[in-house]
């Protein structure tokens, strides 16, 4: 079972309805920055507008139809949030084993080539 930071995020409040909140998520040990915004006077998640800073939609640029529907469903912003924080830590080991394969046939290829001279 893995074990969880005590906050994977921090939002606040940007008004006194608490429909728009920013801050930060914590994703394998780094801060990304995030604002959700709902329309006024709607409690519905799904209304809701996320936005985020560029790392982290260049790393959820894959799942954003996923990102809807976890939306959709969540009935709360820490519910949301934990759903992003799930999925973006999948998509972050997801790119960490690529980029390490990426590598290890790099450096294959390299030394073969190299060998080879």
């Amino acid at each position: 079972v893995r074990q969880r930071a005590m906050f994977d995020h921090l939002v606040l409040p940007e008004d006194a309805e608490g429909n728009v909140v920013s801050g930060f998520v914590l994703l394998l040990g780094k801060e990304y920055a995030l604002r959700i915004a709902r329309p006024p006077g709607c409690s519905n998640m799904a209304a809701a507008r996320v936005t985020c800073d560029a790392e982290l939609k260049l790393l959820l640029q894959d799942y954003g139809e996923l990102l809807q529907q976890r939306l959709a469903q969540s009935a709360t912003v820490a519910d949301f949030l934990r759903e992003l924080t799930t999925i973006a830590e999948r998509a972050l080991r997801t790119q960490s084993q690529v980029r390490k394969k990426r590598r290890k046939k790099s450096c294959s290829f390299h030394s073969l080539s190299v060998s080879r001279s």
